[in-house]
């Protein structure tokens, strides 16, 4: 199997988990329902990044992902469909999440899941004005609790802040290392779909700080690789879904290393 073929697998599967979620909700709230993710002006902060919509009901949620993110989802074996397939990917990840909040937040310490207005403002500036002279986000588990330990604290000597997605937390919280939003090393949540958390910082950075226009595609990319020095430690075993989600990160200028051939 191919690295293409396996983003559109992956993509595939993103887009079924989405449909699933949605017409979840759409069952038990009704089209109508309100979704937020809170403390926001930026409705779903991804998908008012990257293609300009608003969201603001379950049935929102719906036609976007029926329309705009669908046509995102393509089969071409060209490079540019296979960005595209990530970053509808990791839209798919941001309506999973948004269903999650419906009812509040649905996150308990350590998890911190999505950021505030304000809290992107903290730390927006000193992002791109390198101050932060990175981001890692970690996805998985390291080998061991102890090398887990090793790679967060490392980055943290370095001043690069850290975001975590999967089991990395649960080695962390077996390691006694300290998380939480003020020393910058943030556990963003178990399933892989929290990692869209990550993906709103760097996304609403380039809306306040950048100005650039929402839905500007080529302009939300530019912006965010050349201003966001993010990356992405992705450990073994890397599945399908991953795979879509990094081709998403290399579109916006984030790097994917891995342990994994």
């Amino acid at each position: 199997m191919t690295l293409i073929s396996r983003v559109f697998s992956g993509a595939d599967q993103w887009y079924d988990q989405a449909t699933e979620a949605v017409n979840a909700a759409v069952e038990k709230y009704g089209v109508d329902q309100a979704v937020a993710f809170g403390h926001t002006a930026y409705s779903l902060p991804c998908i008012y990044a990257m293609l300009g919509d608003k969201i603001a009901t379950v049935g929102d949620m719906k036609a976007i992902l029926e329309g705009k993110i669908k046509d995102l989802m393509t089969r071409n074996p060209r490079v540019k469909d296979v960005f595209t397939s990530g970053i509808g990917s990791a839209l798919c990840c941001e309506l999973i999440e948004a269903c999650k909040y419906i009812e509040g937040n649905p996150y308990e310490e350590p998890i911190i899941g999505h950021l505030t207005d304000a809290e992107i403002r903290e730390i927006g500036l000193p992002l791109v004005v390198d101050d932060i002279p990175g981001v890692a986000v970690i996805i998985g588990g390291a080998p061991s609790a102890e090398e887990a330990k090793e790679l967060v604290k490392g980055y943290q000597s370095k001043g690069i802040m850290v975001f975590m997605v999967g089991d990395i937390i649960n080695q962390c919280v077996e390691q006694n290392v300290e998380m939480n939003f003020k020393i910058r090393i943030i556990p963003c949540g178990y399933d892989l779909s929290s990692v869209i958390h990550v993906v709103s910082v760097a996304l609403r950075a380039a809306l306040i700080f950048g100005a650039i226009t929402p839905g500007d595609w080529d302009g939300m990319w530019q912006y965010t690789m050349q201003r966001v020095h993010a990356f992405v430690n992705a450990f073994e075993p890397v599945d399908d879904q991953t795979v879509a989600c990094g081709a998403g990160a290399i579109q916006l200028g984030f790097p994917v290393i891995t342990n994994q051939e």
